[in-house]
């Protein structure tokens, strides 16, 4: 796009207002929709998940890239799935300790999301909580889901080996 030399500075903070404004409209009006309804507390945000789904059992992969194993936390119930945990600020995050070059640092951008995640799903079928499997490898969390049976667990994340490709 062509613009004025002296227009220019002025549609480069209209589109920097542009970017704020549809984050903050996906943060507010998404959030609920990608936790099943439920409110969740600002500032949660909403990894991308790919679910699907054969005859014996649903297979959910979900990129938490930087988030630890036990930052997550993942709940089945009967049908439902509440994936949720907290990815952590970057070393250089603003306001870090005094004299630490997370203190002497400006950003120009911040775009990679960070801090509490919620995810809730609610399957067709029930799941048999007694043999949910979940590994995280390179980023990814892989979760399978078999079908039939009741109850509820909490799941324990393994964490693969680094060569280990998420899938396999």
């Amino acid at each position: 796009m062509n613009e004025p030399r002296s227009l220019g500075p002025y549609f480069r903070e209209l589109e920097g207002l542009r970017r704020r404004l549809e984050a903050f409209l996906d943060q507010a009006l998404v959030a609920k929709e990608y936790a099943g309804g439920e409110e969740v507390a600002p500032g949660t945000w909403s990894p991308p998940v790919d679910l699907l789904e054969s005859s014996e059992e649903y297979l959910l992969f979900a990129e938490l890239p930087g988030v630890k194993r036990a930052e997550i936390d993942l709940e089945v119930n009967k049908r439902r799935v509440v994936l949720s945990g907290r990815s952590p600020a970057p070393e250089t995050s603003p306001g870090g300790p005094p004299g630490s070059r997370a203190a002497r640092s400006n950003f120009h951008r911040m775009e990679r999301r960070r801090g509490p995640f919620r995810r809730v799903f609610e399957l067709d079928k029930d799941v048999r909580s007694d043999r949910v499997e979940a590994r995280l490898a390179k980023g990814v969390l892989e979760v399978r889901l078999p079908k039939v049976g009741a109850g509820s667990r909490q799941i324990a994340v393994d964490e693969s080996a680094p060569d280990q490709e998420p899938g396999r």
